[in-house]
């Protein structure tokens, strides 16, 4: 059955989907949909900058003067930039009112 529905000359890959119609007509949105990043972009961001860190540090130390360290350094740098561009930053105000609705006290 779904072979016959892949097979089927009115099928569009979801890869391919040019719309939100073509990807639910796919029967695969809910695969895509899953796709969304668990953790705050905030995490991804310095897990990435952690990673460009010893990527740097692996190219100071290696002995054949490789540069793909380098390069790989940059890379992970780039995409912590990436992560970092899409942190939302909360106001103190906004912070201090968030606490008062969940009960909790904020020490600073």
């Amino acid at each position: 059955l779904i072979i016959q529905h892949i097979l089927d000359d009115d099928f569009i890959p979801p890869l391919f989907a040019g719309s939100q119609e073509e990807l639910e007509a796919s029967g695969l949105s809910e695969a895509f949909s899953s796709l969304e990043y668990d953790e705050p972009p905030a995490q991804y961001m310095l897990d990435y900058k952690k990673k460009g860190n010893d990527a740097f540090m692996n190219g100071k130390r290696n002995e054949v003067k490789n540069h793909q360290f380098y390069r790989d350094a940059i890379n992970h740098y780039y995409e912590a930039f990436s992560w970092a561009q899409r942190v939302e930053f909360i106001s103190e105000k906004e912070e201090a009112k968030n606490n008062e609705n969940n009960g909790e006290l904020c020490y600073t």
